[in-house]
């Protein structure tokens, strides 16, 4: 069974890791419910193909997270 998690925990979690990556000016983090699980959501203030590469290595570390971590209601 996965642990629960809030929001702005998962939220947390996802960019500590993401420390090394230098995130894009103005970039937000959210997370959003996906049907019984969850995503990570990237508002980006430029253009994406510019930070494709940030926003790839965002998504897998959500994507180990998912594995280990439900999001609470």
């Amino acid at each position: 069974m996965k642990e629960p998690r809030s929001a702005a925990e998962l939220e947390a979690t996802i960019l500590s890791q993401m420390t090394p990556h230098e995130a894009p000016e103005g970039a937000i983090v959210s997370i959003v419910r996906d049907g019984d699980s969850w995503r990570p959501a990237v508002q980006l203030g430029h253009d994406v193909p510019e930070h494709a590469e940030w926003i790839a290595k965002l998504v897998q570390v959500a994507g180990h997270l998912k594995a280990k971590y439900d999001l609470m209601d």
